[in-house]
């Protein structure tokens, strides 16, 4: 019972020092736990994480999906759509042009 209390300290504080490296809490209590005093070596010595790219958690290496951020191009490219398809919509709605040509000219717009 003793013998398991002293390797469960080993454990512990294995994981808190490995918590104050930014490395895995839980991997680092196995590793004390199971090896002890070795492992409380092994967390004292190590690297800190954040100097080599790694996490405090678990990560499988799915990185995240970055959004596009949209351009000052893409913006007015849609801005000046929209524009032409409002104007193109009233043309429609005051009878300058039919239903056919707004058709027409709205492939035209939405194609480039």
């Amino acid at each position: 019972m003793e013998l398991a209390l002293i390797w469960l300290f080993f454990g512990i504080f294995s994981a808190l020092i490995a918590s104050k490296r930014n490395r895995s809490v839980l991997g680092w209590f196995l590793i004390g736990f199971l090896f002890g005093p070795f492992g409380l070596l092994f967390a004292f010595f190590m690297k800190d994480g954040k100097e080599h790219g790694e996490y405090k958690s678990f990560s499988l290496g799915i990185q995240p999906v970055k959004k596009a951020t949209p351009t000052k191009e893409t913006i007015v490219a849609k801005i000046s759509t929209a524009d032409e398809l409002v104007k193109l919509s009233g043309l429609l709605e005051k009878g300058h042009i039919t239903q056919e040509e707004f058709n027409a000219e709205k492939a035209k717009i939405l194609s480039t």
